[in-house]
């Protein structure tokens, strides 16, 4: 299955990571759909709820032209360093030892994007930060950083948008003996005439729990249809 996840691929079409979906229903009360489901199907779920999310209007922009979906955005926190030196997993940075702007494990699920120097084009997500060294943790890169690497540190989305993600999924898996259910979709009939659109009246037509971790992401001004 195509499953690539935000942050770390152009061409994401997931907002969460599989581990990231289980890491939240571990908290959860006896979610059984989503303990019962298949790894494929909880990816399709994912990948679905993303493609309903990022329908909707967001309040900022892209923050790459060239990315698929809507998040990361603009105002999205990101951090230009230079290595002072590094290895296949790991940069080390004196610009990142400030305690009054970071905290041990800060940029972790974030991802490391390497703009010039060693290993330029990569992009990797962030498994571990230390505050004192300046030290950030990723998965293996296929070339030892060293001093030449310059890069971006993007932080992970908002924990509160992926809480919705998972939450939109979970529902999905829940009504999936429904034919093509998506929460976006409205019917009007008019005496033998039907007709099936995307409801686009400034109203977040979404099950309420994700509805209210949306709220601050999402434009009340409609959804862009394409």
């Amino acid at each position: 299955m195509n499953f690539k996840y935000a942050l770390t691929d152009q061409l994401a079409n997931s907002f969460v990571s599989l581990d990231e979906a289980n890491d939240y229903f571990d908290t959860c009360f006896k979610i059984d759909e989503w303990a019962d489901s298949s790894d494929d199907d909880k990816k399709r779920s994912l990948i679905k709820a993303t493609e309903i999310i990022d329908s909707y209007r967001f309040h900022f922009d892209k923050l790459y032209s060239d990315q698929m979906l809507k998040l990361p955005h603009l105002r999205h926190e990101v951090k230009t360093g230079k290595a002072d030196s590094g290895s296949a997993t790991t940069v080390v940075c004196s610009d990142l030892t400030d305690e009054e702007l970071y905290f041990d494990d800060y940029w972790n699920n974030g991802a490391i994007r390497v703009i010039e120097g060693t290993n330029e084009g990569k992009v990797s997500r962030i498994t571990d930060f230390v505050l004192s060294t300046g030290t950030v943790t990723f998965e293996t890169m296929t070339t030892a950083c060293d001093n030449t690497t310059e890069f971006e540190l993007i932080r992970e989305l908002p924990r509160t948008f992926k809480y919705a993600v998972c939450e939109l999924a979970v529902w999905l898996l829940r009504n999936q003996d429904e034919d093509d259910i998506d929460p976006r979709i409205q019917a009007v009939r008019a005496g033998n005439t039907s007709e099936t659109y995307f409801k686009n009246d400034g109203e977040i037509n979404l099950p309420p729990k994700v509805k209210s971790y949306l709220l601050n992401y999402i434009s009340r001004t409609g959804r862009i249809i394409e």
